[in-house]
């Protein structure tokens, strides 16, 4: 699942990731947010917190 960070500042765009994250969820969820982000602001800081134990953690796509 991945969840928008809301508490940060204006200029950083920042999700987290918990419990089961697929492709989808990137497709569906996070590259549009990032791209809206883009278009109106004209630069990216990211931040993607990753909390999921490492054991569950791998790379599908």
């Amino acid at each position: 699942m991945m969840q928008k960070i809301s508490s940060q500042p204006e200029n950083m765009f920042g999700f987290r990731a918990a419990g089961e994250v697929t492709k989808e969820d990137f497709d569906q969820i996070v590259i549009p947010a990032i791209n809206e982000f883009v278009e109106r602001t004209g630069q990216l800081n990211y931040l993607l917190v990753i909390d999921i134990c490492p054991q569950n953690f791998q790379r599908d796509f």
